[in-house]
C-alpha cells in the first residue's frame, strides 16, 4: 500500500540468513517467544482474518516487528524463508513452516486449532467463503490500489457489484438456516474458520467505514447479526479494542484507503 511506500525504500534489501546471523540473541528470543509468528503490515484489513484466529481460540502468536517483515520481504527470493511477495506471512517455529497467501495461512490454522469443518464438501464451503471475502477485499480497493475510485466507479460497485456479494453471502447463510438470533455461515454447530472470516471482512469493513454501515445491514442482515454475535467473544472483542486504541479507524491505508474514504465521507 502507499502508505508504506517511503518506508519499503529506506529498508536496505539484504539477504534473511546475514540478519538473523548478525541479530542479537535477544532479538531472535523476542520475535520467536510464541509458536506463531505473523508477519503483516500495522493494519486491520488482510490481517485480520489471521489474527480472529489467534483470538478467537485465545491462541498465544507474536507479531513481528514492521522492519523485520520488510527485512524478509525485500531479501532476494533465493534468500527468503518462503519465497513470497507480500505480506501475510506465518512462521509456525515449532515445524519451522513459512506460509504465505492469507487463505492458505487460515487453512492451516484452522486445521491446527480445530476450525475447519469435518468434511470434504464442508472444507471446501469454507475455503470459497474465504476466496469470497478475499475477492471483495481486492475489489474495494481496486486491487490494492492498481485504480482509484472516482465517482461513477463507486456509484456502479456500491450499488450493484458490493449489494451481489452481500446478497450471496447473506443467501449462503439463509440455505445453511443462519438468522439473525443463531447459526453460523455453513450451517454447523459451532463458529469455523469460515465464520471468523465473515467477521474479518464485514466487522472490520463496518468499524473502520461506518457509512457502509446500512448497506451491509439493508442487503445482509443475518450475516450482520453473526458478525455481532461473534463480536461479543472476548478475544475478538480484545483484538478490536486493541487496533481502536493503536489505529483509530484506519482500515488498509495509504491512497486507496483516501480513495475509498473520499467516496463515503
Amino acid at each position: 500500500f502507499e502508505l508504506y511506500v517511503d518506508l519499503r525504500k529506506s529498508v536496505q534489501t539484504v539477504p534473511l540468513h546475514s540478519v538473523v546471523r548478525h541479530l542479537h540473541p535477544s532479538s531472535l528470543n523476542t520475535i520467536m517467544a510464541s509458536r506463531f509468528v505473523f508477519y503483516y503490515w500495522p493494519l486491520p484489513f488482510r490481517g485480520n482474518f489471521v489474527r480472529n484466529i489467534f483470538a478467537y481460540t485465545g491462541t498465544a502468536y507474536e507479531e513481528a516487528p514492521t522492519e523485520k517483515m520488510l527485512e524478509m520481504k525485500n531479501s532476494r527470493v533465493a534468500d527468503q524463508p518462503g519465497p513470497f511477495m507480500a505480506p501475510p506471512m506465518l512462521h509456525d517455529t515449532q515445524d519451522d513452516v513459512f506460509i504465505s497467501q492469507m487463505p492458505a495461512i487460515c487453512f492451516y490454522l484452522s486445521h491446527q486449532m480445530g476450525l475447519m469443518p469435518s468434511g470434504l464438501a464442508e472444507q471446501a464451503m469454507a475455503m470459497k467463503v474465504i476466496g469470497d471475502c478475499t475477492d471483495v477485499i481486492e475489489e474495494i480497493t481496486r486491487s490494492t490500489g492498481a485504480q482509484m475510485w472516482d465517482k461513477e466507479a463507486w456509484g456502479e460497485f456500491s450499488t450493484v457489484r458490493f449489494v451481489r456479494w452481500l446478497s450471496i453471502f447473506e443467501e449462503l447463510g439463509t440455505k445453511n438456516k443462519l438468522s439473525d438470533k443463531d447459526g453460523f455461515i455453513l450451517g454447523t454447530e459451532e463458529a469455523t474458520v469460515a465464520d471468523l472470516a465473515v467477521h474479518a471482512l464485514f466487522a472490520t469493513m463496518e468499524r473502520c467505514l461506518p457509512q457502509l454501515s446500512p448497506i451491509l445491514r439493508k442487503n445482509a442482515p443475518n450475516v450482520m447479526a453473526l458478525v455481532d454475535r461473534l463480536s461479543a467473544n472476548d478475544g475478538l472483542k480484545a483484538l478490536v479494542d486493541k487496533q481502536k486504541e493503536a489505529l483509530g479507524n484506519t482500515y488498509c491505508g495509504g491512497m486507496i484507503e483516501k480513495s475509498i474514504r473520499s467516496m463515503v465521507e
